[in-house]
């Protein structure tokens, strides 16, 4: 899923989340709001996917949801939403 239009800022923006999470569900609704342009990136929570390293060196505790702006890595729905607004200027 990608979004369209608002504010840059920075460098890309991904969402590593999952469909059945509640978090990742409340971090792209604030996305949404604020117009951040970003990819959603699915973790298969199933297959363990979280726990693979490249996951890990992200965030070492293996939870979903998690956002990249550039260099810049976000763990945990209320940090990130935090950031996000912050991060981004667009009104709502």
């Amino acid at each position: 899923m990608s979004t369209n239009g608002g504010s840059g800022g920075g460098g890309s923006v991904v969402l590593y989340m999952n469909d059945f999470s509640h978090f990742s569900k409340k971090v792209a609704i604030g996305l949404l709001e604020k117009k951040v342009d970003y990819k959603a990136h699915a973790i298969d929570l199933k297959e363990s996917e979280q726990m693979s390293r490249w996951f890990l060196e992200m965030n070492p505790i293996g939870e979903v949801p998690v956002l990249k702006h550039g260099d810049t890595v976000v763990c945990n729905s209320s940090p990130i939403l935090e950031y996000v607004f912050c991060a981004f200027s667009s009104a709502i």
